[in-house]
């Protein structure tokens, strides 16, 4: 699968956790999104500084077609863009040698890595992120400081699940309206330049940080599907000690791993999906993950139109569905809305 289906996957599965209908959830993570253009609006370097509402965020349109559902195209990460960034790493007494005046310099005062299970599917939880929750403990832990003195922030922001787990991992509010989880404006309207996204988030922190010494500031990385992540702790006073990068792998509590089945045959219980879209506007496929038991997950792609249906005009989340293979569901009953 294609990383988007597998993000809108993972947004589904925050929905469950949250409890709210794909209504409200899809308002939710639109305002969300809203937010973060409020932001790009207000960086010189953004790709598309444009403050967008909540209800364009949301209509469809050839511009902003849906791509996965929930996601339209202004939900996803933007790597068309052409951009750069460059930072300058020394020790202290390199940068006095230069002639660096001190109130520009920034410290970096830890940073932390760690992975979640490597395969999506055999996440015991698709909401959840042990990794997150132990990169961000092991780097603030470290830098002496708890996630409520950092203000200025910036998560990863591919898609909206990304930042919601993350900030549901480290203790962020989703709208703290004085403390936004981005500093450009993330990957949609600041621009998502591959592998360099974070390399622009802290360049911008940095320029934050400045302007504010005694403020502390936090970066997130990832990779693959909410699998890899790094966190830095960053600010223009001295560190207590000494910086140092940590692998808190070893501080990962991850909980047993499910077996992924796409030759599963029996019944099951839905717990995420999406619905991909080609570029007319035509749903491709019906995806849905479905719990067995508490040791299977139960994988599915059809092309069934009635299954796609029902994923697209109900809430199939926590319904009883009958599985026969990779390629056949059908739902034990029939909700509609």
């Amino acid at each position: 699968m294609a990383p988007i289906y597998n993000y809108a996957l993972l947004e589904t599965a925050v929905r469950r956790r949250s409890g709210a209908d794909p209504q409200t959830h899809a308002r939710a993570i639109a305002e969300l999104w809203s937010r973060f253009s409020e932001v790009a609006e207000q960086n010189p370097y953004a790709w598309l500084p444009e403050r967008r509402s909540a209800e364009e965020l949301l209509a469809t349109a050839p511009s902003n077609r849906l791509v996965s559902a929930p996601y339209p195209k202004l939900l996803t990460a933007n790597i068309g863009v052409d951009q750069a960034t460059g930072l300058i790493l020394c020790s202290a007494r390199a940068a006095a040698d230069a002639g660096v005046p001190a109130d520009r310099w920034v410290y970096v005062w830890s940073g932390a890595h760690a992975y979640d299970e490597w395969f999506l599917t055999e996440r015991a939880d698709l909401a959840a992120s042990p990794a997150i929750r132990a990169a961000g403990e092991a780097a603030l832990g470290h830098a002496g400081v708890s996630i409520d003195d950092v203000a200025h922030v910036d998560l990863y922001s591919c898609f909206p699940s990304a930042v919601q787990i993350a900030a549901n991992e480290l203790g962020l509010p989703l709208d703290d309206a004085s403390r936004p989880l981005t500093v450009t404006g993330g990957l949609t309207f600041a621009g998502g330049p591959g592998n360099n996204y974070s390399g622009h988030a802290i360049a911008t922190l940095a320029g934050r940080l400045r302007a504010d010494p005694e403020g502390v500031g936090l970066v997130t990385a990832l990779g693959w599907y909410v699998t890899k992540h790094a966190c830095g702790v960053y600010s223009a006073r001295p560190p207590g000690q000494p910086f140092r990068h940590l692998d808190a792998g070893q501080l990962t509590v991850r909980p047993p791993k499910l077996e992924a089945r796409a030759d599963y045959a029996g019944t099951a219980t839905v717990e995420a999906y999406t619905v991909p879209f080609a570029g007319d506007g035509t749903p491709e496929a019906a995806i849905v993950a479905a719990r067995a038991d508490d040791r299977t997950r139960a994988l599915v792609r059809t092309s069934d139109a009635e299954v796609i249906n029902e994923l697209l005009d109900t809430d199939p989340l926590g319904r009883p569905a009958t599985v026969e293979g990779a390629e056949r569901l059908a739902f034990a009953d029939h909700a509609t809305t």
